[in-house]
């Protein structure tokens, strides 16, 4: 067995900058044209595979991640679906969960998120991971590559370190971690690990209701059952709470939407403007920094009444707001720019879901 079979990962032709978009090139191909899986090696080969044995292998890999089912012919499996689905932003999210599927992966990603390592520990590391003999650094090159193809690692002079996105992937506090188990079951009692995968990385079955996924990838198979996980370890790792409806016996109740826009009587939380859909009706809309598609729940710890121009502002990533003192940071808006967040005391707005849309969707200079 080589370093790579142990490893279970394979690079890709050309820099890595280039990968993530040759996998989004390919499910495009395999999405409209359903090519044979001779083709689909030929398409490959085309984009720079050293060899057809590469491609093959490429493929092969692919399937592994659950981004291809590859028999015959080859067609999209559920994450190459989701990949296609996915906003530009969130395409390293989709293509992060597939490659939790590799045996080291999350081992390698969690030790880089303590601090940064030489390729020589990570090397060792690996090799206790996974219980083998690995000879040589160049065994984890495509590990660490395929990391800074989703933007979340920087090497320098051998020196390995997390980016900013990174490290919140490593921290587990965005609801997208996915844990590698041997026994290829989700592990509902491992307290060490983060939250667990989210609704939509559910089991794939092939046609003929077999699975293929990789036997040490943890999965939830049951989608209602997953989301409702994926929602209490988000609320749990924020303390988030939830503002309760009025006649509501629990506050853990997810209050309906018109119950946070009436404990703020309408008023936007950035900028205090109350809009008005009629005279005497208030208007303002509820915001979530983390999208429901990507994973974050429908709770008023991952929601903020704003009003329609900030909300815009919020999607297209011209507001930041720091997590912990609530601060804003807006692209343009002097009149807004520095100024605190308005919370009410009784809305347990989530730190984790405002760090979500800073790494993820703000695009402001720092």
């Amino acid at each position: 067995m080589t370093d790579l079979d142990a490893l279970a990962i394979e690079p890709l032709a050309g820099p890595p900058s280039e990968w993530s978009e040759t996998v989004r090139s390919l499910c495009v191909h395999v999405s409209d044209d359903a090519p044979s899986a001779s083709a689909a090696a030929s398409w490959l080969c085309d984009r720079g595979a050293a060899s057809r044995a590469a491609a093959e292998r490429q493929l092969r890999f692919l399937d592994d991640l659950g981004l291809l089912y590859v028999d015959e012919e080859c067609r999209l499996d559920e994450r190459g679906r989701r990949l296609l689905d996915a906003a530009p932003d969130t395409e390293p999210v989709v293509l992060y969960r597939a490659l939790s599927s590799v045996r080291g992966f999350d081992a390698a990603v969690d030790a880089l998120g303590v601090r940064p390592l030489t390729d020589i520990e990570i090397l060792d590391l690996l090799g206790t991971e996974l219980d083998a003999e690995l000879e040589d650094t160049d065994a984890v090159e495509p590990l660490l590559q395929w990391l800074v193809a989703l933007g979340y690692l920087t090497r320098d002079g051998g020196l390995n370190e997390l980016t900013r996105a990174g490290k919140r992937r490593s921290e587990g506090i965005d609801g997208f971690r996915e844990r590698a188990d041997t026994d290829g079951e989700a592990n509902g009692t491992d307290t060490t690990s983060a939250v667990e995968a989210s609704a939509d990385d559910g089991l794939t079955t092939a046609p003929g209701g077999e699975s293929h996924r990789a036997t040490d990838t943890a999965v939830v198979a049951d989608a209602d059952t997953a989301a409702d996980a994926d929602t209490a370890a988000a609320d749990t790792d924020t303390d988030a709470g939830a503002v309760p409806d009025a006649g509501t016996d629990s506050a853990s109740e997810t209050p309906p939407e018109t119950s946070l826009l009436d404990a703020y009587d309408y008023r936007c939380m950035v900028c205090g403007d109350r809009r008005r859909r009629a005279s005497d009706e208030g208007y303002a809309e509820l915001h979530r920094p983390m999208p429901p598609a990507e994973g974050g729940p429908e709770t008023a710890a991952n929601a903020v009444v704003v009003c329609p121009n900030h909300r815009a502002d919020l999607e297209h990533g011209l507001v930041r707001i720091d997590p912990q003192t609530l601060d804003i940071q807006h692209a343009y808006e002097d009149s807004v720019d520095g100024h605190r967040l308005t919370v009410a005391d009784d809305h347990d707005l989530g730190a984790a879901y405002l760090a979500y849309h800073n790494d993820v969707v703000a695009d402001i200079d720092r």
